[in-house]
């Protein structure tokens, strides 16, 4: 990454809400982490499984354990006349242990100052060798816990973004101008509540978005994790044998598994449909707007909720994913010539299940919205079942 030529922008770990958050990258040159070869002791081997900014494949660096890697071969300039259309900006090619003397174990535990991003890392490398053999083994385990806008006073609240129109989040949110037609005459914005029925919830403040009128909002600027939590696993092995003087058999094989989680988009949830609203004391003896009183017109309504996640708990999308790289074959020398040979097969796949935290529909509608009776105009009002009208 310190190369003159990794100029171009990357989707790294500080932008949490993205495609490919558990899968760092390259970009040479500017030409996107798609346009760059990466090789395993000199072999192809699986791209990661989402596309990189949803648009391009490219390779997931993490799954290569550092303590197996002997050195790293950068070509920065354009090889697509060699490798194909993958390598216009470069190739790199990593080179793993053949040899290792002795054993060795490495732990490491590391924090932050400000709190947040404990880390753990535990390695296990060594070595055999025979007569005519060598054996290489290493396991690599790594656990690091997440940093929320909310650890670090310079990401915990929307002033800390003064060049930015950062608005509260729409907690609660009224709209009478569905469709997008002005049924109120009041310019296409929302129905203000009015400060006293933001009052209720502690976590909640009288809002204004500029434009579209007031709400009951809150500031969740401090909500997003700002890097993401990783555990993985690696587990890689490399055995030779010398055939005879100029042929030598090779067999690797890298695993690794591991999960990330990432805390970004919100959880909202919505009236699935509109549905009149008379503005007065309905069947139940209720007012027919769930937090706005029964002082207003009558007019069609949709009512937005944004959860936080003290309601919900983490609201989280995790990676779960494994992949296996396997090579066996022979290579050597023709003679005492300058020239080499090589054969092998070798197989390789990467596996990722994206999950995120999603709401029962159904059953979010069946708790806000109640029972749906119908209006002298064929659509659906709220109707609140008697024993939730405290809620």
């Amino acid at each position: 990454a310190s190369l003159s030529q990794t100029t171009g922008t990357i989707q790294g770990e500080s932008i949490t809400n993205q495609f490919t958050a558990g899968a760092p990258q390259l970009n040479l040159r500017g030409l996107g982490p798609g346009r760059t070869l990466y090789l395993l002791n000199g072999r192809r081997f699986s791209d990661y499984p989402f596309p990189f900014n949803g648009q391009s494949n490219f390779v997931n660096l993490s799954q290569i354990p550092i303590s197996v890697i002997q050195r790293v071969e950068v070509l920065s300039g354009g090889a697509s006349a060699i490798y194909g259309s993958d390598a216009v900006a470069g190739v790199i090619n990593l080179i793993t242990k053949t040899r290792v003397d002795g054993h060795e174990l490495t732990a490491r535990w590391g924090t932050t100052k400000d709190g947040g991003g404990d880390n753990l890392l535990l390695s296990l490398g060594g070595g055999f060798e025979g007569d005519r053999w060598s054996a290489v083994y290493g396991v690599e385990y790594f656990d690091r816990d997440p940093i929320y806008g909310k650890d670090r006073d310079e990401y915990d609240e929307r002033s800390d973004f003064p060049g930015l129109e950062q608005v509260n989040t729409r907690s609660l949110l009224y709209i009478s101008d569905v469709y997008g037609y002005d049924w109120d005459g009041d310019g296409l914005t929302y129905e203000d509540p009015g400060e006293a029925a933001c009052n209720p919830y502690p976590e909640f403040e009288y809002s204004l978005r500029p434009g579209r009128g007031y709400y009951c909002g809150r500031d969740s600027t401090g909500d997003e994790s700002i890097q993401n939590s990783r555990d993985r696993l690696s587990i890689y092995g490399n055995f030779t044998f010398e055939v005879t003087d100029d042929m030598q058999m090779f067999a690797q094989l890298l695993y690794t598994e591991g999960e990330i989680t990432s805390q970004g988009f919100r959880r909202w949830w919505g009236s699935p449909f509109p549905f009149w609203n008379t503005g007065d004391t309905g069947p139940n003896g209720d007012a027919g707007r769930v937090f706005l009183g029964e002082d207003q017109p009558a007019s069609l309504a949709l009512f937005q909720k944004i959860y936080t996640p003290d309601e919900t708990g983490v609201q989280s999308s995790s990676f779960e994913e494994d992949s296996l790289d396997f090579a066996v074959g022979l290579r050597g020398s023709f003679g005492d010539s300058l020239w080499d040979w090589e054969a092998y097969a070798a197989y390789s796949e990467y596996n990722s299940d994206n999950s995120q935290f999603y709401f029962k529909e159904e059953l979010i509608d069946e708790y806000y919205l109640g029972t749906y009776i119908d209006s002298p105009f064929g659509i659906p009002r709220y109707d609140v079942p008697e024993e939730w009208h405290d809620r």
